[in-house]
């Protein structure tokens, strides 16, 4: 199924876990909608400001089950469909974040997360209820995540 232009339903509900595990990823019609408004509203514009690099999906919708076989937050926006963590190819993504925060993008909560090895943004959009354009950024120096307003320094 086809989100928009650039997106389609199965790069979101993809998960090495769920099929390792056997776990059904399949989301209900609710989260398919919000999927939809996260990719209309957020994703396709960040994909449109990048036209020629690859945008990938590292984790998008996780039903109940399979975020609390990852340790997901019980609280995890993916569980709704309505977050995705995402990467861009050839793409600075402390720059893209800062470009996402200056932008007109409704976008909910975004979190400029860093492991040291590997970085990616996760962005989450509401459909209803009103967007809170919260920037923060993740570090893991203890392997959990500690989180801080705004975005570090570049």
């Amino acid at each position: 199924m086809q989100l928009t232009k650039n997106f389609w339903l199965s790069e979101f509900t993809r998960s090495a876990t769920a099929d390792e595990y056997n776990i059904d990823n399949t989301p209900e019609q609710e989260h398919l909608m919000n999927l939809q408004a996260l990719c209309t509203a957020v994703l396709q514009r960040v994909r449109d400001m990048y036209p020629d690099n690859t945008i990938t999906v590292t984790s998008g919708y996780r039903s109940r089950l399979l975020n609390a076989t990852i340790g997901g937050s019980s609280k995890s926006q993916h569980c709704k469909g309505e977050a995705a963590d995402f990467q861009i190819s050839g793409v600075n993504l402390l720059e893209l974040a800062q470009e996402i925060a200056d932008s007109q993008i409704d976008f909910d909560q975004m979190i400029y997360e860093d492991k040291g090895r590997g970085s990616w943004i996760h962005i989450s959009h509401k459909r209803t209820g009103g967007n809170r354009r919260e920037v923060l950024t993740a570090t893991f120096d203890t392997g959990k995540a500690v989180y801080s307003k705004g975005l570090p320094d570049g």
